[in-house]
């Protein structure tokens, strides 16, 4: 894909919703549109995590990450929110 066609995809959001750098285990999604969740709602509960002196993350809150995961009801989603149940009783546990 050149990149004035990506360029072209990024804007038309009817075409795509997730736009992916990187590759696995050391990539980031952009999402467009996200399932289930309201981008007010996951904006004013998401994190902001300080990775360096001028960078800031800002990630979506792990119980609206749950719900958007089971609202997609795709099979990578599912494993995903199997995985993520195991880390958070892992946390309660400790």
């Amino acid at each position: 894909m050149g990149e004035m066609e990506f360029l072209e995809n990024f804007v038309n959001t009817d075409k795509y919703d997730v736009f992916t750098f990187g590759t696995s285990p050391i990539q980031i999604d952009l999402m467009t549109k996200c399932k289930g969740i309201s981008f007010s709602e996951a904006f004013s509960n998401s994190i902001v995590y300080q990775i360096d002196d001028d960078l800031f993350v800002r990630v979506v809150d792990y119980r609206e990450l749950i719900i958007a995961k089971k609202a997609s009801n795709r099979m990578r989603d599912q494993v995903d929110v199997e995985e993520l149940g195991k880390i958070s009783k892992h946390k309660k546990d400790n």
